[in-house]
């Protein structure tokens, strides 16, 4: 998945592009919509820190090849 974002001083542009295997080929979806720049930075600070408290909260597992 890309996220790619491009703009004027007026506009701002997100482009999301995803890419999957399906065997025999390779589907893909690719999407560009005008995005409002001070609300696209707000929302994705706050799911960035939200995401990274959550992972702050991951306990890690003892591997498997540890186990007795």
């Amino acid at each position: 998945m890309t996220l790619r974002l491009e703009g004027d001083s007026r506009k701002l542009f997100a482009t999301l592009d995803i890419r999957e295997y399906l065997a025999p080929s390779m589907a893909t979806l690719n999407a560009t919509f005008e995005v409002d720049y001070d609300l696209l930075v707000n929302k994705l600070r706050g799911e960035i820190d939200r995401f990274v408290e959550e992972i702050r909260q991951v306990e890690p597992a003892d591997p498997e090849w540890a186990e007795h």
